[in-house]
């Protein structure tokens, strides 16, 4: 299937979902992602800012300053995007496609931690697709180390997807439904071919 149609088909089923559906998914999302030991064993969290009816992240990022966790959200910046530090959502401000950006300028220099990536789609081996500007494979391209957790629905994980080269795959995808290890899953199916 074509990544375009299969992004424009999403959006439409997630911008769907009634607000009530939002808050208890997101609520099971949740709980599984801070009782894993990649939120657990992370002193660093790098995330966006939930919007247009993904999982909600605030409570994530609520949660992560009660326990002392530095906090990064992301900026883009021209072509490319950094992560910068915030201690409360006074550090925010409306940025680029009208998302929630940080004013701050304490620059992320984590190269371990955990970083939350947002997705339209994924599949099972951790393939996503994004919203089609790459900020998010260029950066984990850069910071390979990073654990890469993605927070979806369980109707946005399917079998397969199209992916490209350049496609920067995430070791795990959780939903309120279960927890997919897109590494294990890919090591498995290389395994399999020989």
């Amino acid at each position: 299937m074509d990544k375009k149609i299969l992004r424009k088909q999403m959006l439409q089923k997630r911008r769907g979902l009634l607000d009530e559906a939002v808050k208890k998914n997101s609520a099971a999302v949740m709980q599984r992602l801070t009782a894993n030991a990649v939120y657990r064993d992370a002193a660093c969290i790098l995330t966006y800012i939930s919007t247009d009816h993904e999982v909600d992240t605030t409570e994530l990022i609520r949660r992560a300053w009660t326990e002392n966790k530095q906090v990064f959200v992301p900026r883009v910046c021209g072509k490319g995007m950094e992560f910068y530090r915030i201690h409360s959502f006074e550090d925010v401000e409306p940025g680029a496609y009208g998302i929630l950006e940080p004013k701050g300028t304490e620059i992320s220099k984590a190269e371990k931690g955990l970083l939350i990536v947002p997705g339209v789609a994924f599949d099972k081996s951790g393939n996503r697709i994004g919203y089609g500007g790459g900020f998010y494979d260029a950066y984990i391209s850069r910071y390979p180390d990073l654990k890469k957790v993605a927070l979806a629905y369980e109707f946005q994980v399917l079998e397969t997807i199209p992916a490209e080269d350049f496609d920067q795959a995430v070791d795990m995808i959780i939903t309120e439904n279960h927890i997919y290890d897109g590494k294990a899953f890919r090591a498995k199916h290389h395994s399999d071919q020989f």
